[in-house]
């Protein structure tokens, strides 16, 4: 068995790639790195008894030399007996991607159509020609941008357990040695040696640099270092998800609300990671967003004051709120809710809030545990005063709490008991006309409140 065919099973069976009997779907572009996976899979067909069909997309990019590439894939598909799928993209579809560059779009669409050709195919796998010398480009082109870990650790050899790239531990000079021994075609695309890409740049001028004049072994050596850096970068991860289940107060679509107290308490290198999931869980990506930003957020919640807020590119943004910190996409929702009632209802549902109150009247028949729950209040009937309204609160709403001396503006109860902004719109107030009776889940207005001796009770209670 040649060389590199038993260095590509090595990496099989080393990252398990494949067990056996998948259908694999190859990644072909016609250039001389797919055209390799394709002979080596080829070779390994019976050995692992696969089955393996061809897909190859047309970018559109390069009018002739692209349609060269296509007919070149049929060509190698009928030659070697195998199944073949091909797309060609229209400009229009580029256009449907907004905010990023042209690589990256063309990028998006490519594993969009391999999606949909494993998924038309009932295929396991989708192999692609990715070697050592695009890990090591990968990992200085992170470093020259500023990267962590998870940056320099590269590509994967294995993305989602789909995703496999069998040549990721071969260099790129093999793959010509092979091809020339075996006397394969192949084509050059044109666009690999235009300097206006960094990518090409670093493959073409940096790289060829590096090794001439301090490390001829440069690209085993940057592989090297990114299979380090990815396990050390999965260890940490590891630890940052688990932790996070810790911090984390409440998880939705729409907001993650972090314990900040909590999050302090890890070391800085988890609380970046903690961050950034919980970002890439809100915006579904990560561009835009640097380790400045990330930065950033520390910054804010070691500052003094209740509330901060940060805005960060793609709309997300930050806020601190007492010992919590929210990571929303957008502006949150306006909350809004009034209600008002000529006679005693015995249930109200605040779909806002999704909260619930409920009335009941009660008779004096035994004793009440008056003010052991906040999620009820006692009130006396003779106090009912119609309308009965529940409303948010407002701007310089007060009233007399039961157990405190004076009256208190109900936005000073909110502080002292360290009520995030955000929720104080959320919590209902209870009036009887004009008058305060209860501020829902917190106190009642002792004016308002049934006592021993109050005969016919309103109960009130908070879902």
């Amino acid at each position: 068995m040649p060389e590199l065919i038993q260095k590509v099973r090595m990496t099989i069976e080393r990252y398990e790639m494949l067990r056996g009997g998948e259908k694999v779907i190859i990644g072909v572009s016609g250039g001389a790195d797919s055209v390799c996976l394709l002979h080596v899979l080829l070779e390994l067909q019976a050995e692992y008894n696969l089955e393996l069909v061809i897909a190859h997309l047309n970018h559109g990019l390069r009018r002739e030399e692209s349609l060269r590439d296509e007919a070149f894939i049929k060509n190698v598909s009928r030659e070697v007996n195998l199944p073949c799928m091909v797309t060609r993209l229209e400009r229009g579809e580029y256009q449907k991607i907004r905010g990023t560059s042209l690589q990256e779009k063309a990028r998006q669409l490519r594993y969009a159509f391999f999606n949909e050709v494993l998924e038309k195919q009932c295929g396991d796998k989708i192999a692609l020609g990715h070697n050592a010398d695009d890990q090591a480009e990968t990992l200085l082109l992170w470093l020259i941008r500023g990267a962590g870990t998870r940056g320099l650790s590269g590509i994967p050899a294995v993305r989602e357990g789909v995703f496999i790239r069998p040549l990721i531990e071969v260099e790129r000079a093999e793959i010509e040695r092979f091809l020339k021994r075996r006397g394969v075609a192949f084509v050059q695309d044109s666009s690999n040696y235009e300097t206006k890409y960094l990518r090409n740049r670093v493959r073409c001028d940096l790289i060829p640099y590096l090794k001439s004049r301090y490390n001829p072994q440069l690209v085993s050596t940057l592989t090297q270092t990114s299979n380090i850096l990815r396990a050390e970068e999965e260890y940490l991860e590891g630890l940052s998800e688990g932790y996070t289940d810790e911090c984390l107060i409440s998880k939705e679509r729409a907001a993650i609300v972090l314990n900040i107290n909590k999050l302090q308490s890890f070391p800085l290198a988890i609380q970046l990671r903690m961050l950034r999931n919980g970002i890439l869980y809100i915006k579904g990506n990560l561009r835009q967003i640097m380790y400045k930003h990330l930065i950033s957020i520390i910054q804010i919640l070691n500052k003094t004051g209740s509330s901060k807020q940060l805005p960060l590119p793609g709309g997300i943004n930050v806020e601190k709120e007492y010992d919590r910190l929210i990571i929303r996409k957008g502006k949150k929702d306006r909350i809004s809710f009034s209600y008002a009632f000529f006679s005693i209802p015995q249930c109200v549902r605040i779909d806002s809030i999704k909260k619930e109150l409920t009335f009941s009247q009660l008779k004096k028949r035994r004793k009440l545990p008056f003010g052991a729950d906040r999620k009820i209040a006692y009130l006396d009937c003779k106090k009912v005063c119609f309308p009965i309204i529940i409303r948010q609160y407002t701007k310089g709403d007060w009233f007399y709490p039961r157990g405190m001396k004076g009256r208190k503006k109900v936005k000073d109860l909110f502080v002292d008991k360290k009520i995030p902004i955000s929720e104080r719109v959320r919590v209902p107030v209870l009036l009887f006309g004009n008058r305060i009776a209860w501020v829902g889940g917190f106190r009642v207005d002792r004016e308002m409140a049934a006592t021993a001796k109050t005969a016919n009770i309103l109960k009130v209670k908070l879902i």
